[in-house]
């Protein structure tokens, strides 16, 4: 069923992207929580959202986002970033009014809009209100292709583009995959060195301080980083 989107839909997936950056399975306690709503509103909006495909939703045990709820999340909450970063940044609105400025503005943004305050903004990384990474657009390389001065200003790729010898310094880990990442160490802002991997040559093999890791192609992906300053 296609999902019927509307603005508190769209806060409840925004909220499910901050409570499953910790934990993939989210009670409804806890959201009602973030949402400052009742259990029962919670319980009632959920099995709708489950009935749209968005989320999976076992009683007494929790929610978790489906791949296209997943995504739907990811949206709102780069539009939401994007939002602060445009006010504070462009408008000069005062920091301690960005973010509810951007909660009532996230819901009319288009992805024409989107795309075209990204590369306003010079396609920012970290949101100015509370230091969190501003999620990647759906198709970064294209969104860079469009703007190829901000290649040059901002020299972000997918972690598995580096090639022997070269080095980055991670700056975004998309989620669900960034939790196999960090569960063995590998972090944001962790400095890595690609390596050569003659045993698995399809996986990309980094160093990050005296450790060797190999990352799988799909989490490698997922993984963006920045290139050392020349």
């Amino acid at each position: 069923m296609a999902a019927q989107l509307n603005e508190n839909v769209e806060e409840y997936m925004e909220a499910l992207y901050d409570l499953t950056e910790a934990s993939a399975t989210v009670k409804t306690s806890q959201l009602a929580l973030h949402l400052s709503v009742s259990p029962a509103s919670v319980t009632e909006m959920v099995q709708r959202l489950a009935s749209q495909g968005l989320v999976r939703y076992t009683p007494y045990k929790g929610v978790s986002l489906t791949d296209s709820g997943a995504k739907l999340a990811k949206t709102m909450k780069r539009r939401h970033r994007l939002a602060e970063k445009f006010l504070a940044d462009i408008l000069g609105i005062p920091m301690t009014d960005v973010h509810d400025a951007a909660c009532r503005w996230e819901h009319a943004i288009t992805p024409q809009v989107e795309e075209a305050m990204c590369q306003l903004l010079g396609h920012p990384t970290v949101c100015p209100d509370d230091g969190m990474p501003i999620p990647p657009c759906e198709d970064f390389d294209r969104c860079l292709r469009r703007d190829p001065a901000a290649r040059t200003a901002l020299p972000l790729l997918a972690l598995a583009s580096l090639t022997h010898g070269e080095r980055g310094t991670i700056v975004y880990i998309q989620s669900p995959d960034g939790e196999a990442l960090q569960q063995v160490g590998i972090h944001i802002g962790d400095e890595v060195e690609v390596q050569p991997g003659p045993t698995l040559p399809t996986h990309t093999c980094v160093r990050i301080g005296g450790t060797t890791h190999l990352i799988a192609p799909e989490l490698a992906m997922r993984v963006l980083v920045r290139r050392p300053s020349t």
